[in-house]
């Protein structure tokens, strides 16, 4: 189910309560601030707790403390991605494909030209009859927690981590060991 039981639309950026519970950033911002005290909208177990309010911050902090399930937005972009008409994006006739890192779909003319231009010549193209909502979303990169809009590239063994490149020569410059992502992914496999 990938709808908000407090909007009844499908999640934007879900936050998991501590309950356990989802419900969009937005809504559980809302609910806050109709009443600080309130409880999860579903259970009405405590949200914030009182440590949390009185160390000053304030409630959309607090909230987005809360950890997002990348896996729930996954499947919620993946579904509006494989939802939106079936149209080429550049002849609009209909589309067989579509390409895995821009979102765009393309009839069979169209699908052999993409990989050719210089900017999406390393794409991925997939036939929209082998997508569904959760092969796509489970196909989604990796998106680094302190920078939402990054995929994650880089393995941190000291934090057990995977980060974007700009956490990497950051946050994780002093690690040891930070490798590549792709490599440690290989690293996995061959232990198995």
């Amino acid at each position: 189910d990938m709808e908000c039981t407090v909007c009844q639309l499908h999640f934007t950026i879900p936050k998991i309560l501590p309950c356990g519970h989802l419900v969009c950033r937005h809504c559980i911002l809302k609910w806050l601030d109709s009443k600080a005290d309130a409880g999860c909208p579903i259970c009405r177990c405590a949200i914030l707790e009182g440590q949390d309010k009185q160390a000053g911050r304030s409630v959309q902090e607090m909230v987005d403390d809360f950890p997002t399930d990348l896996a729930m937005a996954a499947l919620v972009e993946a579904h509006s991605l494989l939802s939106k008409q079936h149209v080429c994006c550049m002849c609009l006739k209909v589309s067989s494909a579509m390409c895995l890192d821009c979102g765009d779909m393309f009839c069979p003319s169209c699908k052999a030209m993409h990989p050719r231009q210089s900017m999406s010549k390393h794409h991925k193209l997939e036939d929209l009859t082998n997508l569904t909502t959760e092969t796509l979303a489970a196909r989604r990169p990796a998106m680094c927690a302190d920078h939402k809009e990054k995929s994650c590239e880089v393995y941190c063994p000291t934090h057990g981590a995977s980060v974007c490149v700009l956490c990497a020569t950051t946050t994780h410059r002093k690690c040891e060991d930070v490798v590549s992502l792709q490599a440690r992914m290989q690293q996995s496999v061959a232990e198995l």
